[in-house]
């Protein structure tokens, strides 16, 4: 403004608008990130809330990405980096572990522990559960169940 006062031109003013603007609007690393490929402790904070809130939605990379102002890509490489995982493995893990906690404290069916933790097939939530914990959800009620 006070250059348009002082007599500059409209083109002067209308750089310095976009450049303004093209500053404001650029994401920024912090001094905590600043040079690695890695994400702040308060974004892998958010991060995790995020999937911890929304375990029986489906939960795209995108989404999360979008959370931190990350493309697909640097996010991918980021939280890799960070949780020493991938996204995809850090989020399976917070499902299986959700779901160990419903067959140990809940009467919830198998079927609904699955969906309540994100994973609605019952076939690939036994394999899944099964992959990670080295017995079947059924099995695992069954041992925390009985003395």
């Amino acid at each position: 403004m006070a250059a348009q006062e002082a007599g500059a031109g409209d083109l002067y003013v209308d750089s310095v608008a976009q450049y303004l603007a093209a500053h404001l609007l650029t994401p920024r690393v912090t001094a905590e990130g600043s040079g690695t490929k890695t994400l702040s402790r308060r974004q892998m904070e958010t991060l995790a809330s995020y999937m911890r809130s929304h375990l029986a939605d489906p939960i795209r990379i995108d989404d999360l990405a979008d959370l931190v102002g990350f493309s697909r890509f640097y996010f991918l490489r980021s939280f890799t980096t960070a949780a020493g995982r991938t996204p995809y493995r850090y989020l399976t893990e917070m499902r299986i572990e959700a779901a160990r906690h419903y067959l140990e404290s809940g009467s919830e069916t198998i079927h609904t522990v699955g969906r309540l933790c994100g994973l609605p097939n019952p076939d690939n939530f036994a394999r899944m559960f099964r992959r990670h914990v080295g017995c079947t959800p059924s099995e695992y009620r069954r041992q925390r169940i009985l003395p």
